[in-house]
């Protein structure tokens, strides 16, 4: 069952957003996704996971970020602050439809949302990242090469509060990082560096990869590695 809802992030924005539950899965596993920066809840890859896990009797709910898609904002004026709360809005809505078994998956400018959106709510199963920006100081080069960062009034790489290095001790949940070889976006050290003060991580590096993985056979890996991730994590199976 696959159905357009609403919700609200702590500041009152409306947040758009679409919930594919299997029908009788009201108290299974739910997953929440958060997209990268520019992109939104259509995209291909969110549809695609919505599919086959729901096909696995497991939930999702894919969102759009304040500024995107659907959602309320300008584009502009969206930041990592801006972003968490949205993760957290997201948290919150579904909890409120009686889920209690939730995991996270962010990618790029969705991770670092989501990693520090994991600090404040330690009661999730796991939690999933995909290319995902750790240390937003550290990229220095962002504006320069995205389009999309480009157009932000405040750069990401100036925010030097949310820092996924900092708060890594506060993660406690089991986290699978799956990050390209070839990241020009993204460099894969910090995702490295970042596993490695984590209680629990696994990286997956996709050979030759870059930050988008649209490449075929980089895509299908990704689906997998994220899946199977998933499954470990339901008691659906």
């Amino acid at each position: 069952m696959e159905k357009s809802v609403n919700f609200t992030n702590n500041k009152g924005n409306r947040l758009s957003g679409v919930l594919s539950i299997p029908e009788n899965n009201f108290k299974g596993l739910i997953v929440i996704f958060a997209h990268g920066l520019g992109s939104s809840k259509e995209s291909e890859k969110y549809k695609d996971f919505g599919r086959v896990l729901n096909e696995k009797n497991i939930g999702i709910l894919r969102f759009d970020f304040f500024g995107h898609g659907e959602s309320e904002g300008q584009f502009e004026d969206i930041t990592i602050d801006e972003g968490i709360d949205d993760v957290l809005g997201a948290i919150k809505f579904v909890k409120s439809l009686g889920f209690t078994k939730i995991g996270l998956v962010g990618t790029s400018f969705g991770g670092i949302s989501s990693i520090m959106a994991a600090t404040i709510t330690p009661d999730l199963k796991f939690l999933g990242l995909l290319a995902p920006v750790t240390i937003p100081e550290e990229l220095s080069t962002l504006r320069s090469n995205d389009k999309d960062a480009a157009r932000l009034k405040t750069s990401i790489e100036l925010d030097t509060k949310n820092n996924g290095h900092k708060v890594a001790h506060k993660i406690k949940i089991p986290v699978l990082i799956i990050h390209g070889e070839k990241d020009q976006v993204v460099p894969l050290d910090h995702s490295q560096r970042f596993c490695s003060l984590l209680s629990s991580c696994k990286l997956e590096v996709i050979k030759g990869g870059d930050h988008q993985l649209r490449i075929p056979e980089h895509y299908l890996k990704v689906l997998s590695l994220t899946i199977d991730f998933i499954q470990r994590y339901s008691n659906n199976k």
